[in-house]
């Protein structure tokens, strides 16, 4: 039950320009989605590639990466910086692809 007058139940009036503003707010601050590719040879030698990871990049700062062999999650500083982690780990070859 809310407190208050029965104003206070109303949703308070929007302007055009405010959804405006909101729907440019998210689109500057959504974090990049992409996936950590990892390249390897199958035991008959032929070039095979799945996905290690999946990562949120944010514009301003840290990069989430999520493993679901493990359901592991990282923050690393770059998808760049958990691809060379991979592949150090692996010995293959992982690539950055932007979703």
């Amino acid at each position: 039950m809310a407190i208050g007058s029965p104003q206070d139940d109303k949703e308070p009036v929007r302007p055009e320009w405010f959804d405006r503003e909101v729907e440019s707010l998210v689109k500057d601050t959504a974090p990049r989605l992409c996936a950590l590719v990892e390249e390897f040879a199958t035991e008959s030698g032929h070039l095979d590639a799945g996905v290690a990871a999946w990562c949120l990049a944010h514009p301003d700062g840290p990069t989430q990466v999520v493993r679901d062999r493990w359901f592991t999650v990282t923050e690393l500083g770059s998808p760049e910086e958990a691809a060379q982690l991979i592949s150090r780990r692996s010995r293959n070859t992982v690539r950055v692809i932007w979703a």
